[in-house]
This record gives C-alpha cells, structure tokens and sequence, in this order.
C-alpha cells in the first residue's frame, strides 16, 4: 500500500513537471516568434530605405554623367547623348539645364555633329572660329567689292566708247539707208514699165497659145479616135492570129515506121538527133487526120529505148493498145510538150483539178510536163496569185493551160470576182504573146499516156468510165493468111515509111 502511494505521488509530481514545462517551451516559443516578426518588419524596412537611397544615388550619379557629357567628358555616340537629352528632359532638377543647353548646342552649325564636336568646353572656340571665318568671308568679299568696282567702272568706259561709236554708225547707215531708197524708187519706177510691157506680151502670147491649143485639141481627139479604132483593129487581129495558133494547125512530130508484139511496141521516126529522150509521151493519131485538135487518138505510147546507132530512130511502148484501133505503119505521133531541138515553154493558169475531187493537182500538171520534155515559164496559181520565180510568158512561150474553175463565179463573192479578174489578165497576156490556149483536160490527153498515172475519185463520185472491162493487149492470132501489117517484123531491122 504505502509503494503504491509512493508511485502515485511520482505519477502525478511528473504529470505536473511536465505540464510547466510544456507551458514553458509555449511561451518560449510565441516570444520567440513574436521577436523574429519585429526583427523581419524592421528588415523590410531598411532594405526599402536602402532601395530609395540607391535609386537616388543611381539618379544622382545618371545627374553627374549628364552634366560631364555636355562639357564633352565620356567620348559617348550620338545616340547615347539623345537618349540621355530625352531621359533628363522632364527631370525635376535637369530639366531646365537640358533645355538651355539644347539652345546653346542649336549655335552650332547642321554640319557640325557628333557627341566630341557639340559640348560646352568646344562651344566657345567654335563660336570664336566662326567669328573669324566670318570676318575672313567679309574681307575677302570686300576685296572682291572693290575688284568688282574697278571692272564695272572699266566696263562702263568700255561700252560708253562703243555707244558713241554705234550712234556715229547708225548715223552713217541712216544716210546710206536714205540714199538705197532713192535708189530703190528708181528701181521700183523700173521694174513697173518692165512688167507692164511683160503683161502684154504675156497677153499676146497667151492669145496665140490658146489658139495653138484648140488646134491641138482638134487633132488629139483625132488622134485618140484613130487610136481607139487602131486597138480594136489589133485586138481583132490577135484573136484572129490565136485562132490560127490554136491545136488545130499544130502539126505531128513523127510517124510510126514499124510496130511488133501485136501492136504493142512501136517504133517511131523520131531519135537522138533530134533530142528525144526516154520516158517522152506521144499520142497516136491516123496518118490521114488534118486537124489535129479534132483527131481522137488511137493509143498512146511512152519512149521506152532511143536507138543510139540510128539518128532519128526509138522504141515506144503502147500504154493503151485497143484491138479495135490497131495503130498502122504511117500513123502519127504528136505531143505538145515536146519539140525538135528545143524546150516547149508553158504556162498555167487557174485551179488544176484533174480527178474532180475539188483539189488543185497542179504539181502533178507540172511533172506531167516536165516528164514529157517541156518546162513552166509562168504560172498564175488558184488564188489569181502569180508564182514567182519564173522567167514569165514570152513569145517562145507555147501554150497557156487554162484551169478547170476559169470563168466559174460563186455568187458575188468579191475575191472570186477578183480573182476571175486576174485570170482574164493573165490570159489577155498571153494572147499578146500569141501563146495557144489549151484546157488542162486536152493537155492531160495527150500528155497522161500511162494509165498506171491515172487518178480516179472515189466514193459518191465514183465513174463507170473510170474502171473500164480488161481485155488482153496481144491479139488473136490467125492460122491462115494475113494482112502484111499484122506479120511479126524484126526491130534490128527498122523499116522507114512507105517500104512494102
């Protein structure tokens, strides 16, 4: 019992220690907090005071640097220095140094520039410097004042003597001028009696030209009617003279001397002396025609071999052989594209169209003529265009080639009519030359000997007569006995027209 009294008094004994100790580490603690906020307050306080006091010092200090700068102390830019005047322009001690200082620097000259040139310290040398370049200038412009007077006073004598020398010559010209009048009057007076006695002799001669003129009028008009009936009487003559130029007197070159193969190959009496060549075409026509315009060719044959040992001897081959029509020693041969001795000019005028397929064929006319021999001297194209590049129509010059679209007019087109025009031109030129007229189509008659050339449209405009029945070039032959032109006969041994 008493242990337990006695660990009961050390329980609550401890209980009570401990509870003033905790009271006292409280209030330990809250004086202790209660002094670090004093202490903390009093901190913010100083730092606060020691920020306005450096900003003031930094003020200060921005202050001193100012006012060294406007004596020219600190070597800063130009820049700097504006910076630093916008800075301390509103400042409350500076500000009024700023302005009088901006005033003073204004004395400077706009060239002057640069923060080591514009200060206080170089103000006053600057402003003595001016002073005396200022008085330089004026002694200077005084000199020059007074150089300028002495030449103004020597000018002025100069051209005092020239006036009086320029008042004495006018004098001297008015007397001359007076005088001249005088002497133009005079002349005047007789320049008048020489025109009035111009005036009547133009009047007389103008008399007798008028009448000279109504003579000469009379015998014009004479002259233009005896003109006018002159060309009508050529003009009838050239027609009458085209018409004896025309195919129709036109005679065959040649004659068939020899035929072989049925009739098939020929040989003509045409060769190197006389300037043929292979590949020439030749229309037959019968040894007993006369008007060769109007004979209807029996075949048509194309030089295939010109007999080097014989003069006037060549191998033809016939291109259309028709049995019907058998082509006979004696028969003629005619091309005109072709000469003896020379080179048959042509000239072709107007759209060529030689199938009626609406297209102009005219480099196919031209090989064909160029193939048989001949050559183009002019050519109007279907545009009533003339092709340049050519020699032109001459009176060697042949035949004129008349299109397939001359005298057409497609209503009142103006370029057609115009072109029609041209085409008239060109063939009344050629009838000035005396060039035959031939259509393309009788051209390509005589001309277009191998039907292998022969162009056919085709299509809606497709001819029967186009695609005629073939049939076999060599004839039957007949067992029993025959006429003597239907023997085979050897070419190395040419007969010549007329031999039985």
């Amino acid at each position: 019992m008493a242990v337990r009294d006695r660990n009961l008094f050390a329980w609550q004994a401890y209980v009570i220690t401990m509870s003033f100790v905790s009271v006292g580490l409280l209030l330990g603690m809250f004086f202790l907090w209660r002094g670090y906020s004093d202490l903390n307050k009093r901190l913010e306080d100083k730092t606060a005071e020691l920020a306005t006091a450096s900003t003031a010092f930094t003020t200060s200090e921005a202050r001193v640097d100012r006012l060294l700068s406007m004596v020219g102390v600190g070597g800063k830019t130009e820049n700097e220095l504006n910076e630093e005047a916008a800075r301390f322009a509103n400042d409350e001690k500076l500000a009024p140094v700023e302005k009088e200082f901006a005033e003073l620097m204004n004395l400077f000259a706009p060239g002057v520039t640069g923060g080591s040139e514009r200060n206080l310290i170089k103000l006053p040398k600057y402003l003595i410097d001016t002073v005396r370049l200022r008085n330089e200038d004026i002694d200077k412009a005084r000199e020059r004042e007074t150089q300028l007077l002495a030449e103004k006073t020597a000018t002025l004598q100069r051209e005092t003597q020239a006036r009086e020398a320029a008042e004495a010559a006018q004098k001297a010209a008015e007397a001359d001028l007076a005088a001249t009048r005088a002497q133009n009057a005079e002349a005047i007076a007789t320049l008048n009696a020489e025109k009035k006695e111009v005036l009547e002799s133009y009047d007389k001669y103008k008399r007798t030209f008028d009448s000279q003129l109504a003579t000469l009028t009379g015998k014009n008009q004479e002259l233009a009617t005896a003109n006018s009936t002159l060309l009508e009487t050529v003009e009838k003559k050239s027609d009458e003279l085209t018409r004896f130029t025309t195919l129709s007197f036109a005679t065959p070159q040649g004659a068939v001397i020899r035929t072989a193969s049925g009739g098939t190959m020929v040989w003509i009496d045409l060769g190197r002396d006389d300037g043929l060549r292979e590949g020439v075409a030749f229309t037959v026509i019968d040894e007993s025609t006369v008007n060769t315009s109007e004979a209807k060719g029996k075949a048509h044959l194309v030089i295939t071999r010109v007999i080097e040992d014989s003069p006037h001897l060549s191998q033809a081959r016939v291109t259309d052989y028709d049995p019907t029509q058998p082509i006979m020693t004696g028969d003629k041969v005619f091309s005109p594209a072709w000469r003896p001795g020379r080179t048959i000019g042509f000239a072709l005028v107007g759209e060529m169209d030689l199938n009626g397929d609406y297209k102009d064929d005219v480099d196919e006319v031209r090989e064909l003529i160029r193939r048989s021999g001949g050559k183009v001297d002019a050519e109007m194209d279907s545009k009533g265009n003339v092709v340049a590049g050519l020699t032109g129509m001459t009176p060697n010059t042949e035949y004129l080639v008349l299109g397939t679209d001359l005298g057409i007019i497609k209503g009142d087109n103006p370029e057609d009519l115009a072109k029609q025009a041209a085409y008239e031109r060109f063939r009344a030129e050629a009838r000035r030359n005396g060039i035959i007229q031939i259509s393309v189509d009788k051209l390509l008659g005589y001309l277009k000997a191998d039907q292998a050339q022969k162009v056919v449209p085709l299509g809606d405009r497709i001819q029967g007569k186009d695609f005629p029945a073939e049939f076999s070039h060599k004839p039957l032959s007949s067992r029993g006995s025959v006429s003597d032109i239907f023997q085979p006969r050897n070419p190395s041994t040419p007969r010549t027209a007329g031999t039985p």
